[in-house]
């Protein structure tokens, strides 16, 4: 589980803006946070990594999934240090959206644990370390563990899900309400974020096979944005600490195995 801090960073080095300019528009490349990784904190043995995003683009990816970057990270309990009304309206906005398009993906019929662990695996599809730097078991490791986490979080979002797309059976279990070959679909649709929205138009097979044009268009999101985060890193971390990073989370999966 993660802990998230959203900061304004504001860097003046002897009043030279050139710093300033160029630190935003690396920030700004790609899913907009920038990371800083194999960080020392005094009074803590281990290294942390930490990341800033402006609180513009925190809210435009929690709400339209343009990069799925770093809503995907939230789609997961975390612990919020500091918040305001605006990131907790986009957050609820992104549980919701991740409680719709999880329920699309998966049968008609779901238990509580089949949800959740959809959920977690949304931001995964597609990205480019998964296999080679991530351990294959991130996705259960994290929701497993953590149930009552996420179905704290993700109460809201069900209650809301219930009156509208969702019917609650016994066991824990769950019914999708809509057929997919009535009108109904095209409110289903307008439902969604708005990268994916306008990633399932004009596809053809979007009645027939729903689940497989979701995850093509989940993946091609998802892939865009973990390359350019990837990209982004070797740029500013360097390539020997990019390297010494990477290696430390192939052991890790490896000890894992």
């Amino acid at each position: 589980i993660y802990i998230y801090i959203y900061i304004y960073i504001y860097i003046y080095t002897h009043n030279n803006t050139s710093h300033k300019h160029m630190f935003s528009r690396v920030q700004d490349y790609g899913p907009g946070i920038y990371y800083n990784t194999m960080v020392r904190v005094d009074g803590y043995e281990g290294l942390v990594k930490y990341g800033v995003i402006s609180t513009e683009r925190l809210i435009q990816d929690l709400t339209d999934w343009e990069h799925l970057y770093v809503s995907g990270r939230l789609q997961k309990p975390v612990d919020i240090l500091v918040s305001d009304n605006q990131i907790e309206q986009a957050m609820q906005r992104n549980y919701s959206n991740a409680l719709l398009t999880a329920t699309l993906l998966l049968p008609y019929t779901f238990t509580t644990q089949d949800l959740f662990l959809q959920i977690a695996d949304l931001s995964y599809a597609g990205d480019v370390r998964v296999g080679i730097a991530e351990n294959p078991e991130k996705v259960p490791n994290i929701v497993i563990p953590h149930i009552d986490r996420f179905t704290k979080i993700y109460t809201p979002a069900l209650a809301e899900a219930k009156k509208t797309f969702l019917d609650e059976l016994e066991g824990e279990r769950f019914r999708f309400k809509f057929e997919f070959e009535s009108t109904d679909w095209e409110q289903v649709i307008a439902r969604l974020p708005r990268a994916v929205r306008e990633g399932v138009k004009g596809e053809e097979r979007l009645r027939e096979n729903h689940r497989k044009v979701l995850q093509k268009v989940l993946g091609r999101v998802v892939r865009r944005s973990s390359w350019q985060q990837t990209t982004k890193g070797l740029i500013t971390a360097g390539l020997v600490k990019s390297l010494k990073y990477v290696l430390a989370k192939v052991r890790k999966r490896f000890r894992q195995l």
